[in-house]
């Protein structure tokens, strides 16, 4: 039922909970059927929470979205879910999150600090329109995806990644980045007929969410450069084994640039629902994660 609302509300958007799983690939061969129970947990906990944040953005936003091409196609935009349901809908997805947490045995209170940190933050975001400022608002919505590799390294009672926090976040601003940039290519479709100085505007923006795109690749690569060289990350995940990582992860940050300034996937979806979509990027990912694996059983 719930997995249904997610659905309606925003299509794809559970998978976005990899990051919260991703602290189970550092066990290595330690890794029990119980720390894998322990990880659905926590990928339910933040799919409550993110249910949450979308019902609240999507109703706060519904009449931005209905002009823009992509976004009205999405059930409150559209008409297709009534905005009393969602509301309902919105409760009851906190309570159940509010029960879930206090019942959990490990970290109950640093996990409900970090999950309302997250709804505090995307709440404001939607609510005081933190959109329009361009990159403070790209790093709020980013916070998102390193606390959500925190609620997962805390339900599974692991130590604190400085490293995969960093990454992770970097690797969000790349993600979102390409999203603006996409968006903004829309919004330059629909105000073609707009005077000149609109235009070029839209233009101005185009390049920045561009420029901004490649040097968040770029700062991401060097901290993973950084990262697969530190004799502390070398000694216990196997330094040989992670250089390969390189290959994939590369390829893949390449495909998605592909994906984001492609002159035609834009008008009909986001760039991150053609992520989620592309077998190629599916398959590099799983050879990443696999790479990554190994490393860690065989350091």
């Amino acid at each position: 039922m719930i997995l249904l609302l997610i659905e309606a509300i925003r299509p794809k958007q559970w998978t976005k909970q990899i990051f919260v799983i991703l602290p189970i690939i550092s066990l290595g061969k330690e890794i029990t059927l119980y720390d894998l129970w322990y990880g659905l947990i926590a990928c339910t906990l933040f799919t409550l929470a993110s249910s949450i944040v979308y019902i609240f953005n999507d109703l706060n936003d519904i009449e931005k979205d209905r002009k823009d091409s992509v976004k009205a196609n999405r059930p409150l935009a559209s008409g297709r879910l009534p905005i009393t349901m969602a509301k309902v809908w919105g409760f009851f997805l906190l309570f159940l999150l509010i029960a879930l947490t206090f019942n959990l045995s490990n970290n109950r209170i640093a996990i409900a600090y970090c999950l309302f940190a997250y709804l505090a933050v995307n709440f404001c975001y939607s609510f005081f329109d933190l959109k329009r400022f361009a990159l403070p608002g790209i790093f709020l919505v980013a916070i998102g995806f390193p606390l959500r590799f925190l609620v997962g390294t805390l339900v599974l009672n692991l130590q604190f990644s400085f490293w995969g926090t960093a990454l992770i976040m970097e690797l969000a601003l790349v993600l979102l980045a390409g999203k603006r940039y996409q968006s903004t290519k829309r919004s330059a479709l629909v105000d073609k007929s707009s005077a000149k100085d609109s235009a070029s505007n839209l233009d101005g923006d185009l390049m920045f969410w561009l420029l901004s795109l490649v040097a968040f690749i770029s700062a991401f690569i060097a901290t993973y450069a950084n990262f697969i060289a530190s004799p502390e990350i070398e000694k216990a995940w196997g330094g040989s084994l992670l250089l390969f990582t390189i290959i994939p992860l590369i390829m893949g940050l390449a495909r998605y640039l592909e994906i984001v300034t492609h002159v035609k996937s834009f008008k009909v979806k986001d760039s991150t629902e053609s992520l989620i979509n592309d077998p190629t990027l599916m398959i590099i990912g799983l050879i990443y994660v696999t790479n990554l694996f190994f490393a860690r059983i065989y350091a």
